[in-house]
């Protein structure tokens, strides 16, 4: 995998900074555990925007993303900031994420995430096009498929899974990109 720090110049104002890291496989069972914890971290109630955006005031924007992929995928968190913020928003970043794989997460989010993500499959399981990819995938890599398979993995997942799944993740040597404003 590719680690340590990259600086690319895009857009005009603001600069975005990334924590990349390789993920899970999608036949690994700990994916599920690891979109909880994307949702706990990004999203507008989630820890990222609480504790970088509304606390200390770094962010314009902040995310969390899990995607699996057949031979690994990628977990990245990140923010959009002002450029001379950087250095502070990395180490936000970093302590964010940290703080969740050590601590793991509240039996509140458990119970709200873990439902929130149950009730996203559910309208992606209304288009023909993710059963039948849902199919597919179960079929060709020896994986439950389908809806209620599921919302019982998610049913399932404690804070100890949460910690598990970052705890598969190189927290301390991610790929640090940083976008900054053309000059």
């Amino acid at each position: 995998p590719i680690t340590g720090r990259r600086v690319v110049h895009a857009g005009r104002e603001q600069a975005s900074v990334v924590l990349a890291m390789r993920g899970l496989q999608i036949a690994d069972p700990r994916r599920h555990a690891l979109s909880v914890a994307a949702s706990i971290l990004g999203g507008q109630g989630g820890r990222l925007f609480l504790d970088l955006r509304e606390q200390r005031s770094l962010a314009y924007d902040v995310w969390a993303h899990n995607s699996e992929g057949l031979d690994g995928g990628v977990f990245q968190v990140g923010l959009s900031t002002q450029p001379e913020r950087e250095k502070e928003a990395v180490d936000g970043l970093r302590q964010v994420l940290s703080r969740l794989a050590t601590d793991g997460p509240t039996p509140d989010e458990i119970t709200r995430y873990t439902r929130m993500l149950a009730g996203h499959a559910a309208m992606s399981a209304q288009r023909v096009s993710w059963r039948a990819a849902s199919a597919g995938l179960g079929t060709l890599y020896g994986i439950e498929w389908g809806l209620e398979s599921e919302r019982s993995a998610l049913a399932s997942i404690s804070a100890d899974d949460v910690r598990d799944a970052l705890g598969a993740l190189d927290l301390e040597d991610p790929l640090e990109l940083i976008v900054r404003p053309l000059d």
